[in-house]
């Protein structure tokens, strides 16, 4: 009997509050050369009038990439992956703390404590769950590094810290790019 191999699925999610999906049309497309099936979310998350609508708004748009899981399952995929840059990567770390089927998360310029706010990404974090790499520029201007280090230090194994000579923008940085496929490629196998 011959076993076929499973496909493999990787939502990508943008920083921000604004749509922007194509932000990252590069990385999509260097994804799906890889062999992955790839969805790139558009997320509109402005900001709330108080904590519990600026919550609302957050769960809103992680269940926008919930249901980016659900059509790569729906296409195939067995195995799914994330890779989320800034707010994009607090939005996936709640996303797997929800959801087993994400077994790979890419977090990049992302941390915590740096404001007060509902969402701050440590409350997912600490989810046992999936394998997390941390990706973070040492010259993030929006960022700080002990606060990425912070969020890093939170999360469980398996986990992998890289940190770069590189500005927030750390999804244009090139060895950054490299490390991430290569880490969704050997964890999504």
């Amino acid at each position: 009997m011959t076993v076929k191999p499973s496909k493999t699925g990787v939502v990508v999610a943008h920083g921000g509050r604004s749509p922007g999906s194509h932000l990252f049309r590069d990385e999509v497309a260097a994804l799906s050369k890889r062999g992955h099936l790839v969805l790139a979310t558009a997320v509109h998350m402005p900001l709330g009038a108080d904590d519990e609508e600026e919550l609302r708004r957050f769960d809103a748009a992680v269940e926008v990439q919930r249901r980016a899981v659900d059509e790569l399952e729906a296409r195939g995929a067995t195995r799914i992956g994330f890779y989320g840059h800034s707010l994009g990567a607090a939005r996936g770390l709640a996303l797997a703390a929800r959801d087993p089927r994400v077994i790979a998360v890419v977090v990049a310029a992302m941390g915590t404590g740096m404001r007060p706010l509902p969402w701050d990404p440590i409350r997912y974090v600490t989810v046992q769950g999936p394998a997390r790499v941390f990706q973070q520029g040492t010259r993030d201007e929006i960022v700080p590094l002990d606060a990425a280090r912070r969020l890093y230090d939170a999360a469980p194994e398996p986990k992998r810290w890289l940190e770069y000579d590189w500005d927030h923008g750390i999804d244009a940085c090139p060895q950054a790019r490299l490390d991430r496929y290569a880490f969704l490629d050997e964890t999504l196998g």
